[in-house]
């Protein structure tokens, strides 16, 4: 009896063991798994019917207590682990653990989705086994907004669905808003953002960069040129396009944001004509401008900026830490302003001249700083730049010192406006003035938060403020190289000696418990 106990134990186990080996293959419980289990049911109710002696013999053991009081432990944790995640299933709550939060959306594409007012429907074409990051990527904008729906399809399963919507490659992500369609065929965090501002935006608007001053060229890709920052503005959907306002009658009436951008020589009186009219029409400028090179204040005082004829000098020890020199100065201060909102990246710029407001600004226009460098005497403007720096008493400017300024004017564009103005009676005028050009050129365009500050400086003038926020970033390779000696050492540590060790531990406390 007691040999045909152990073979009814037994066979239960071994039938339980079949019926779930058959519906983890088939992925359901299908007819043959509950016969199986069934089976168990009846073997194991055999074997405690020809055991019940022996088991009521050991449940009176000491081990059997000691057992049962275990096996309760460990329920009771079970118990609440299963709680837990039935409140996290209904609350749900992310945290990613990376440096650069690599895992969860920018606060740009979290602020682009959250606007929405109408559904956006996301359909990606991807083969089953590419499906699984994407779907976690268009999960994280999902999760912002209800009216964001997307769709997983596999392109060689719904022949109508790729004709419908003229697919031509595998991994292509298609959006539809409202008639709108954007196509696009990378995955990526910011691909799927700019693609976005795409088909929420009516109408592309237009970015003109003076030249023929000597301003580094729009198509340069070396470290002076700004090629990275026109690349940013067409993926914002603006259009980008250089002009020599020498030529022109008036700033063209598709202009949405003029740029002068590092002039190494004076603008012809008639270029100052030009941009005044087009300021007094509700024009939007941006000027950015270089120490040693020309201010413009003939341009710029009328509206409330103070240029200094200086070079910014910063000694702050978090300068030095990332290899900034004296005179390029890490900027963390940002007063409040449209622009700078909830702005929290460090910026970087190279011999920055003073740039802030007057002391007493015209009538009607509002001018604030944008940025200042750390305080005295870690910092001050200074206006005589030799080898050796230091601080002069009544000729240089005392620290914090404004290095970018925002103007902002009420005006009332006369009957001719042209086809650049609002209807409105009214508008504002905008100018954004920054004391240096450097800070957006190849070389320094990707430190930190200089690139996003120049285009929330933009957005603003463009009066795109849905577009005002930190931009995706950028996987950053942070593998550690290993030499020979070190992998070796790695592997011994932690793959032979520590298992092995606690390996010996357990036999060692069970021998003595023994």
């Amino acid at each position: 009896m007691k040999t045909w106990g152990k073979y009814a134990g037994l066979a239960a186990l071994l039938l339980m063991a079949l019926a779930l080996v058959i519906s983890s293959i088939h992925q359901r419980w299908s007819m043959v798994a509950w016969i199986l289990l069934a089976l168990a049911g009846v073997w194991g109710g055999i074997w405690v019917w020809m055991e019940s002696g022996n088991i009521r013999r050991w449940m009176t053991t000491k081990s059997f207590r000691y057992g049962s009081s275990t096996m309760a432990f460990i329920l009771v944790i079970l118990g609440i682990l299963g709680l837990v995640n039935f409140i996290a299933g209904r609350h749900n709550f992310r945290w990613d653990t990376t440096q650069a939060k690599l895992f969860s959306l920018s606060p740009q594409s979290k602020k682009i989705v959250k606007s929405l007012r109408d559904e956006l429907r996301v359909k990606a074409f991807f083969r089953p086994s590419y499906q699984q990051p994407v779907r976690d990527l268009l999960e994280e904008y999902a999760h912002q907004s209800n009216r964001f729906t997307y769709e997983l399809i596999d392109p060689d399963l719904n022949p109508d669905l790729v004709k419908r919507y003229h697919i031509e490659t595998y991994e292509t992500i298609v959006l539809e808003y409202g008639n709108k369609i954007e196509k696009i065929t990378k995955a990526t965090e910011s691909d799927i953002t700019n693609a976005l501002i795409r088909v929420l935006q009516q109408g592309e608007k237009k970015v003109y960069f003076t030249t023929m001053h000597g301003e580094p060229g729009l198509d340069d890709e070396e470290s002076g040129g700004i090629n990275h920052a026109k690349t940013k503005l067409l993926a914002e959907n603006y259009q980008v396009a250089s002009i020599f306002l020498a030529e022109q009658a008036r700033v063209p009436e598709d202009c949405s944001v003029l740029i002068i951008a590092g002039p190494k020589k004076e603008l012809l009186p008639n270029e100052y004509q030009i941009i005044e009219h087009y300021l007094e029409r509700g024009g939007r400028l941006m000027v950015l401008l270089d120490s040693d090179q020309p201010d413009l204040s003939t341009l710029l005082k009328p509206w409330g900026f103070e240029i200094g004829d200086n070079t910014v000098i910063d000694i702050s020890p978090m300068g030095q830490l990332f290899g900034a020199g004296y005179a390029a100065p890490l900027v963390t201060n940002y007063p409040d302003h449209p622009i700078m909102q909830d702005f929290n990246l460090m910026t970087i710029f190279p011999r920055v001249r003073s740039v802030g407001p007057g002391k007493q600004p015209p009538a009607g226009v509002s001018v604030v700083s944008l940025a200042l460098t750390s305080n005295f005497p870690n910092s001050w403007g200074e206006t005589r730049l030799t080898e050796r720096v230091k601080f002069d008493e009544g000729e240089d400017m005392k620290g914090p010192v404004s290095i970018a300024a925002a103007a902002e004017k009420e005006v009332t564009p006369p009957a001719d406006s042209s086809a650049n103005d609002t209807t409105a009676a009214t508008r504002k005028a905008r100018i954004v003035v920054f004391g240096d050009s450097d800070f957006i050129t190849n070389g320094y365009f990707q430190f930190q938060g200089n690139g996003d500050l120049f285009l929330n400086a933009v957005n603003w003038l463009a009066e795109q403020v849905e577009l005002i926020a930190i931009r995706p970033k950028q996987i950053e390779d942070n593998r550690i190289s290993l030499t020979t000696q070190q992998s070796l050492l790695i592997f011994w540590l932690g793959v032979v000696f520590l298992p092995l060790a606690i390996l010996t531990i357990g036999v060692v406390i069970y021998l003595h418990l023994r």
